[in-house]
C-alpha cells in the first residue's frame, strides 16, 4: 500500500507521513505539506481537491472492460467526480491495462481530441518491441526475470491470443 512504500522509501526523497496521520487511505506529508486520498472507482471526492490525480487500473477485468454500463458509470465519474476535482494547472496520471479502442483511455483521447485538450499517450508495452520507450532489448519483458510478475507475463503472452490484446 501507498503508506508502506512512502514509510519504507520516501527518506531517500525527505517525504514522510505526518505522525498525526493514521488513516490507511487519508493522510497528510509532512514538511511539503499535501493531502493523500485513495478512492475507488466511483468513490466520493467531495470537498477534495487535487494537483496531482493518479487513476489507476479501472478496470479490473474483460467482463467489466466489456461491460456497457460499468463503461458508462466509469466515464460520467471520471468526467464529473475525478477530473471536477483538479485545481488550477493539475497533473492527471492515467495508469492501466488497454482493452479496446472504447475503454477510459481510448475514451479521454477522443474526448481531448474533440475539446481540444493536451493529453500524453504513452504506451509502455508488457513485452518490449523496437523503439522501446524503457530502452528495454525487443523481447524483454517488463518485470525483472524470475519475479512473479515476468512469470505471470510470459505465461500470459503464451496462453492469450494475440488478438485479445489491444
Amino acid at each position: 500500500d501507498t503508506r508502506e512504500i512512502i514509510r519504507r522509501y520516501g527518506g531517500a526523497l525527505g517525504v514522510r507521513i505526518r505522525r498525526d496521520s493514521s488513516a490507511k487511505a487519508n493522510f497528510r506529508i509532512d514538511r511539503y505539506g499535501g493531502d493523500y486520498t485513495a478512492v475507488g472507482r466511483g468513490g466520493a471526492l467531495m470537498g477534495k481537491g487535487f494537483t496531482l490525480g493518479i487513476a489507476d487500473d479501472l478496470i479490473k477485468d474483460a467482463s467489466e472492460a466489456l461491460s456497457p454500463t460499468i463503461s458508462e458509470n466509469l466515464w460520467h465519474w471520471f468526467l464529473s467526480t475525478f477530473l471536477s476535482r483538479r485545481n488550477p494547472r493539475a497533473k492527471v496520471l492515467v495508469n492501466m491495462v488497454r482493452w479496446g479502442i472504447r475503454d477510459i483511455t481510448g475514451r479521454i483521447l477522443a474526448h481531448a481530441k474533440q475539446t481540444g485538450t493536451h493529453w500524453e499517450h504513452t504506451i509502455v508495452r508488457a513485452e518490449a518491441e523496437a523503439d522501446d520507450i524503457l530502452h528495454r532489448p525487443e523481447g524483454a519483458l517488463l518485470w525483472p526475470p524470475g519475479s512473479p510478475m515476468h512469470v505471470q507475463t510470459a505465461k500470459n503472452i503464451r496462453d492469450v491470443r494475440p488478438t485479445r490484446w489491444y
